[in-house]
């Protein structure tokens, strides 16, 4: 850990979301940004939380918040970092309120909104909000916590953000008082998300006394990232439980985390969740540390814990680096499958990896690493390949390897079967397919031109570095109409200009020449290109937008044997 970071943790305070809001008068400077939550964050706020609470109610960790202290008179802290938060939070605890005094139950209402909220002058009933927003939020916001009557803005859209959270939450809230059978029953579901919001929804709290050091620490953590707050908290548990084995347990823990550091220091969150994914139950990233605090109780538990990481981390430094001595061990078709597969910069699959990188026999390794390549091309294909269901799939299959259920390529292939994309559906999701970038559309057309010219294992690509080809676009980015008269619009041109079927691999010498050139002038190079793909170009009298649809039909049957779903030994 840096000597900088080492500084901030002797400042830190573990509580409550609710507890901050309960305990301090807080404030957003005038030179902060408005409220920029969109409706995906506060509906991710929502069931994240919501997630959490109902599977147990365990502890649900936020992030880091960092307030600084106002000069008297001022009784505010001032709010560096956690505006979205904890105002989402206020507008969710207003509508509780709201929703009690709905069902006439005052009483309660009042003492949530007098803790969480702020207090009403005697008077005037005015409300001196606990949390005050900057200049251009601040009396919409106050209103929407005060439970006045509003009405959707029509300027400012901030405003509008914050009204959308309120929208949200209300119709939530009253969606669960029209399901609850009685008020008793929906009482209690409300007080349930207040105490869960003070005491489970856990923030990393940083007072600093002075604005410059905040900002300071600001910048070390959003250049760390919220990843450094989430190991730190699971190593404090760690040592918490080490007892009399303190320092076994503190030098396995650094010798881990400097191996994984060594390759990328920003890994270290990445590397403790999927270790954990790979022997324990599946943990999101913000369920980690409830899921770590279940498993790790005492000293035997931490020091064997900090044990089994070091060595892990051993093999997770391998797959963060394609080139490690681990790979080179199996052979070098290994390798080339391996930066291959790294290429696509996938990550769901590393619980499985290191499952099977410290159970599976060399031999059976070997065989795994170019399987999952052409397992993992399917998937990016077809798409959906970042949804949680193949995160799922592959933490199942590593704790099957982990716990010597499966230890066969072939019985991973079984347990992930479900997720690997059959024939007609990689087939019909090719025929459309736009690669994302340049470096997955040079593999794939290497790959197809191997499968083409009937190389073994065509998607196990050697290292393209000592390869001089690029990639050329049969209709340019940018033609001249004239040239390419089948295009008859712009939105025509956008659609084909990125598809698969309309992009191809050329020798550098030759590409030098084709630039936005027509395509009668580019056939002539295509047939010079020692490439079949290539030169097939050629045959067509025109290209159009029939061609490349063509062409990319005619590549989705070659795809089905570049990228078996189930490739020979």
């Amino acid at each position: 850990m840096s000597q900088e970071f080492s500084f901030l943790n002797q400042r830190l305070q573990w509580i409550g979301l609710g507890d901050l809001l309960r305990s301090h008068l807080l404030k957003v400077p005038p030179h902060q940004r408005s409220y920029a939550w969109t409706k995906a964050d506060v509906e991710d706020f929502w069931e994240d939380l919501s997630r959490e609470k109902d599977e147990g109610g365990g502890e649900y960790f936020m992030g880091p918040i960092i307030i600084t202290s106002t000069k008297p008179p001022d009784p505010r802290l001032t709010i560096i970092d956690g505006q979205q938060r904890l105002a989402t939070a206020s507008i969710m605890i207003a509508v509780l309120v709201s929703s009690l005094i709905r069902i006439g139950d005052t009483d309660t209402a009042q003492d949530i909104e007098r803790d969480y909220l702020g207090h009403k002058d005697l008077r005037r009933r005015m409300l001196t909000p606990r949390l005050i927003l900057n200049e251009e939020d601040k009396q919409f916001f106050t209103a929407v916590v005060s439970r006045e009557k509003i009405e959707e803005p029509t300027t400012g859209e901030s405003k509008r953000r914050i009204y959308y959270a309120y929208k949200y939450f209300t119709d939530l809230v009253e969606q669960q008082r029209s399901s609850s059978k009685e008020q008793g029953s929906f009482r209690d579901w409300v007080i349930d998300w207040i105490e869960y919001v003070r005491e489970k929804a856990i923030i990393m709290l940083a007072v600093i006394p002075e604005e410059s050091d905040a900002f300071a620490i600001f910048e070390t953590l959003n250049a760390r990232g919220r990843e450094l707050a989430i190991a730190d908290l699971l190593k404090n548990h760690l040592f918490s439980c080490a007892g009399e084995s303190m320092d076994d347990v503190r030098r396995l823990w650094n010798s881990a985390s400097s191996k994984i550091s060594e390759v990328d220091e920003t890994a270290i969150t990445d590397f403790l969740r999927h270790y954990w994914n790979s022997r324990y139950t599946l943990a999101r990233q913000r369920e980690l540390y409830r899921r770590f605090r279940s498993q790790i109780h005492d000293e035997n538990d931490s020091l064997i814990f900090a044990g089994e990481l070091d060595k892990a981390a051993s093999d997770y430094s391998a797959l963060l680096n394609p080139g490690h001595m681990i790979w080179r061990e199996l052979g070098q078709k290994v390798v080339d499958a391996v930066f291959s597969l790294f290429g696509l910069r996938l990550e769901q699959n590393r619980p499985m990896l290191l499952a099977a990188m410290r159970k599976l026999q060399k031999s059976e390794l070997a065989i795994l690493l170019p399987w999952l390549l052409s397992w993992s091309v399917r998937g990016v294909m077809v798409g959906g390949i970042g949804k949680g269901k193949y995160e799922v799939n592959y933490a199942n299959a590593a704790i099957a390897i982990n716990n010597d259920e499966t230890s066969s390529v072939t019985q991973i292939f079984d347990k992930l079967e479900n997720i690997i994309p059959s024939d007609t559906e990689f087939e019909i999701a090719f025929r459309t397919y736009r690669p994302s970038n340049n470096r997955l559309a040079h593999y794939i057309l290497r790959a197809l031109e191997r499968g083409a010219q009937n190389e073994i294992e065509p998607y196990v690509i050697p290292n393209p570095d000592h390869q001089e080809l690029t990639l050329e676009h049969v209709l340019p980015r940018n033609p001249n109409r004239a040239e390419w008269p089948t295009f008859l619009t712009d939105e025509i041109i956008a659609e084909y200009v990125p598809r698969l079927g309309n992009l191809a691999l050329v020798p550098r010498i030759l590409n030098k020449s084709l630039g936005n050139r027509p395509f009668n002038s580019k056939r002539t190079v295509y047939l010079d290109a020692d490439l079949k793909l290539t030169k097939d170009i050629a045959n067509e009298q025109d290209w159009s937008p029939e061609a490349i649809e063509r062409r990319q039909n005619e590549l989705s049957k070659l795809a089905l044997k570049v990228w078996p779903r189930i490739p020979s030994v």
